[in-house]
């Protein structure tokens, strides 16, 4: 079967036509579609993987914004709908879309991001220096539907925070309309470019500021024997961020020093002690006086062509205790002393006193 569809004639594909004795339910299914990044009212394709891969499961179709063609087979041709909004993501080229596969009360979903165009956020600094370009995502498949020889019309538009869009100035954009053959062309010799002395970035800097939306896109038009195809991509968010600034000595600080042991000067930093005026004997002190815990641990890292060793030690009970204090002789006493009989001074202190008349030798 061959159609005619905007000025090129399109051939279905071969089918081979199987018989089986029984069905072979599936088991599983898993769809790929045949790029991750398309645009709306351009035709794509997806697949559908069973399992087992002689199944014989049918596979249906269905999802918002999305147009298959058939709807129902395990490869069938789809196009989207244009996404409304502004895709504020700089690693995504565009809007997520779902598509969903189903089959023997299984289902599986893939995400295409539609629109081609993922976030930007640069400095106001970079800019400055050498302005910035704007990259177009997902070309080739569009590069191979619509041959060079169709002659293609390219606009770009920047989106102010009421979402207005206004067309790009001489001054603020260079390759921001004309035509082309190629469509490879948007990231090479016709890329958009934004100079560094443009006002447009003076405009994406002060919307940044002040935390409002400002957006850029794209559309593609082409017209070959009087029919006419639009392929637009999404709203993509533009921050330009206000310089971090650099940092300057503007005065030499006066730094106080405390009494260094010859033994730290020795040994240099392989055991610092903590000072003796140091706030955090306080906080041991503390914590040892209530019982709680607290401790100390060191950790050793080393970093060499990108690969990076991290050496922890245990944690180390600390207790600080209170001082008991010193004996000190705070006043010299005063000693009484009573009459002390003859004979005890003569036993001393046995306490045990002479008999009345002494022995006899």
């Amino acid at each position: 079967m061959a159609v005619t569809y905007f000025g090129s004639t399109y051939y279905s594909e071969l089918a081979m036509i199987t018989v089986v004795e029984k069905e072979t339910p599936a088991t599983a299914i898993d769809i790929q579609p045949n790029t991750s990044v398309v645009f709306a009212n351009a035709d794509y394709r997806v697949q559908a993987n069973l399992t087992p891969v002689n199944s014989t499961s049918p596979v249906s179709w269905a999802s918002p914004n999305v147009t298959y063609l058939p709807t129902t087979g395990r490869v069938v041709r789809f196009k989207t709908n244009e996404i409304a909004g502004i895709n504020e993501s700089t690693e995504q080229a565009g809007l997520p879309l779902t598509l969903t596969g189903q089959t023997n009360g299984l289902q599986d979903n893939a995400t295409v991001y539609v629109g081609g165009l993922k976030a930007l956020t640069t400095s106001e600094e970079a800019t400055r220096q050498s302005g910035f370009t704007w990259s177009v995502a997902g070309l080739t498949p569009l590069v191979e539907q619509y041959q060079t020889d169709y002659e293609w019309r390219y606009k770009w538009v920047y989106y102010d925070a009421q979402n207005i869009a206004h067309d790009f100035t001489a001054d603020q954009a260079l390759n921001a309309s004309g035509q082309i053959t190629n469509l490879a062309e948007l990231n090479t010799t016709k890329q958009l470019l934004i100079p560094k002395n443009s006002s447009f970035i003076e405009l994406a800097k002060k919307a940044t500021e002040n935390k409002q939306p400002f957006s850029v896109k794209l559309t593609l038009t082409a017209n070959k024997d009087g029919n006419e195809l639009t392929i637009p991509t999404n709203q993509a968010r533009l921050q330009v961020t206000a310089p971090i600034g650099k940092l300057a000595l503007k005065q030499v600080p006066t730094f106080a020093f405390t009494d260094v042991p010859i033994e730290q000067i020795y040994t240099g930093n392989a055991a610092t002690p903590i000072p003796k005026n140091s706030s955090f004997i306080e906080l041991a002190k503390k914590a040892t006086e209530n019982k709680q815990p607290f401790s100390v641990k060191l950790t050793l890292t080393a970093n060499k062509d990108g690969n990076e060793l991290t050496i922890p030690t245990n944690q180390a009970r600390l207790q600080v205790t209170a001082p008991i204090g010193k004996l000190a002789l705070k006043q010299v006493p005063t000693f009484a002393f009573t009459d002390v009989p003859i004979e005890q001074i003569y036993t001393g202190n046995a306490a045990t006193p002479l008999s009345p008349q002494p022995p006899v030798i």
